[in-house]
């Protein structure tokens, strides 16, 4: 039975034979972001995050769409990810197109979406595939699109992960076909590398039809697309099909507390150096070592944050520690003792 990964790569060589109309992948111009001041720097391995968004995936045409066609967006990020290859899926289907997208006087728009978590980038290539297709609105592709749409994309859960994978092989199962049918026909299509040997940077882009747009003539304001010959001429693109997307680069993951395996080792930590008695503080400190253990070995961790979250660590379980031993000194009632199960396990930890 092929794996996860090897359907997702089958899948996404035959979108990349779909044939779409021939389509642009344009950069705009760092100057032409306005609002941002400096110069973005390159991607080193192990000094960056990097995240993908989707600021506008605009809808021309606005009669066209929900009552003759459907629309389709697909997303996925290839990058280096714990020494394999990682595949990150997104995909915006007609129901959240109609749930989350904005109306406008010439179409519709989705915007400012995570298409990816945010990743450390590990070195090598990052490569991008984007897709925008329509449909004909059908009852039963609908239906097909919203379980692709729930089940694909599950953000913050690796695809090593058990309950990903359950969701995912339904997701690709209703996905595989809708993208085999003849009625699914692909309208902007690209697969875009970033190569570190070009050392690359952060950056803004536009998928849309050849000679739609001009390069030179493209702005982005307020995570918006906008066109023009300089900033005080600028419209907004309405009469074209577009996907706006960007590539952005950070040195601090802000959901690095989150990450589900931290949080669970985390929990007794706290639980045990709320204690006051020597015993407990022991199972503190050797509960802690295996979280230390945890943060240094994840792979969602550049070097820079792996040290900063572990002495935020160290300093939230020593205030507790003083807090335990001060209500100690005050005769304050101490909390409850942690569950007789997990104290057995952590005194076996400490040893």
């Amino acid at each position: 039975m092929a794996s996860l990964g090897e359907r997702w790569s089958k899948l996404f060589e035959s979108i990349s034979r779909g044939n779409p109309p021939s389509s642009a992948w344009l950069k705009v111009p760092d100057g032409h972001v306005l609002g941002v001041t400096g110069q973005a720097e390159p991607f080193q391995a192990g000094e960056h995050y990097f995240v993908v968004r989707i600021h506008q995936a605009h809808l021309a045409a606005a009669r066209m769409w929900f009552s003759r066609y459907d629309p389709l967006l697909s997303m996925v990020t290839e990058f280096g990810y714990d020494g394999a290859v990682q595949r990150e899926p997104f995909l915006v289907g007609p129901s959240t197109f109609k749930t989350d997208g904005h109306p406008t006087p010439a179409g519709m728009d989705f915007t400012d979406v995570r298409a990816t978590d945010i990743r450390p980038y590990r070195g090598g290539p990052v490569n991008v595939t984007v897709i925008l297709y329509r449909n004909k609105v059908s009852d039963a592709i609908r239906q097909l699109l919203s379980i692709a749409e729930r089940c694909v994309a599950v953000p913050g859960l690796s695809a090593a992960a058990g309950p990903y994978i359950q969701y995912a092989e339904a997701g690709l199962d209703a996905l595989e076909s809708v993208l085999g049918l003849d009625d699914t026909v692909p309208m902007l299509g690209v697969m875009h590398g970033f190569d570190p040997l070009d050392r690359f940077g952060p950056g803004w882009f536009v998928l849309c039809e050849s000679g739609a747009l001009e390069e030179d003539e493209i702005w982005v304001r307020g995570n918006r697309l906008y066109r023009g010959p300089d900033p005080g001429r600028l419209t907004a693109v309405d009469g074209a099909d577009f996907v706006l997307a960007s590539l952005g680069q950070t040195r601090t993951r802000d959901n690095a507390e989150e990450l589900a395996e931290f949080r669970r080792m985390w929990q007794p930590v706290m639980t045990y150096a709320n204690l006051a008695g020597d015993e407990s503080w022991s199972v503190a400190k050797a509960l802690m070592a295996a979280l230390q253990l945890a943060v240094r070995q994840s792979p969602d961790l550049i070097p820079s944050q792996t040290d900063a979250l572990i002495q935020h660590y160290l300093e939230v379980m020593k205030a507790l520690r003083r807090e335990a031993m001060d209500r100690v000194m005050l005769g304050a009632p101490q909390p409850a003792q942690p569950d007789p199960l997990l104290h057995s396990l952590a005194q076996t930890l400490a040893g």
